[in-house]
């Protein structure tokens, strides 16, 4: 983002300086974003795009996250049932200051899309048809980071609005499907990772374009882009 933010101020020659002034933010706060110390709010997003024309919530939800590091390094077997995938999330979450940074309605959509998540990638690390890949935590961000991507699979093309919601449907095939056979390892996660993704669709399907939509899309990206 900082990139982004020096290139649109050289672009329009303003100075940090002017861009303070100009949104009414001390010049403090502009010279942390620009050398990448803090992010701006929502509220100062959309002030920065009115002056210089850049719309740093799509720059900062582009799919473009891959080999960063990830906060912890645990063995993703540990995430072995729902309680354990609910404390991770709260711990990620913790480091990615998402409770202080953001607020409560946010916080809690991110804890329902991290559970999800993790439960989602334990069930393909388990259920993974192909000997040739191999899961680990640091796909929990993987998944997460196909949230925002919006290239389909041609086969289902239209059907899901992008990888992740593919990946969920997969998930629930793979459940369904173990009903009543007791194949499935896990067969209560799989199914709670599920409710949480559920749950997490109907709340953000409520208010898409709201405000509390877009401060979710740059809390995701602080939770995946964190070092």
């Amino acid at each position: 983002m900082e990139t982004i933010l020096k290139q649109a101020l050289e672009r329009c020659k303003m100075t940090q300086k002017e861009l303070a002034e100009t949104i009414h933010v001390s010049s403090q706060a502009v010279s942390k974003w620009v050398n990448g110390e803090s992010r701006p709010s929502v509220d100062n997003v959309i002030e920065i795009n009115k002056v210089l024309g850049i719309d740093l919530i799509k720059e900062m939800t582009k799919n473009n996250f891959r080999g960063k590091k990830t906060m912890k390094q645990m063995d993703l077997y540990e995430l072995n049932n729902y309680d354990m995938a609910k404390k991770e999330a709260k711990s990620i979450l913790t480091e990615a200051q998402i409770e202080t940074n953001y607020s409560h309605s946010v916080y809690v959509l991110c804890e329902r899309l991290l559970t999800a998540v993790i439960g989602l990638t334990y069930h393909q690390m388990i259920h993974n048809r192909d000997e040739d890949d191999e899961y680990t935590y640091s796909d929990i961000f993987s998944n997460l980071e196909d949230y925002f991507d919006d290239e389909y699979f041609e086969k289902v093309k239209g059907l899901f609005e992008n990888h992740l919601e593919y990946n969920f449907y997969r998930m629930g095939g793979d459940l369904f499907e173990s009903f009543g056979e007791s194949k499935m390892i896990n067969h209560d996660y799989c199914r709670d990772s599920m409710n949480e993704w559920y749950k997490f669709k109907k709340a953000v399907n409520k208010s898409p374009a709201s405000q509390i939509h877009n401060e979710l899309l740059v809390a995701l990206t602080e939770i995946i882009d964190v070092n």
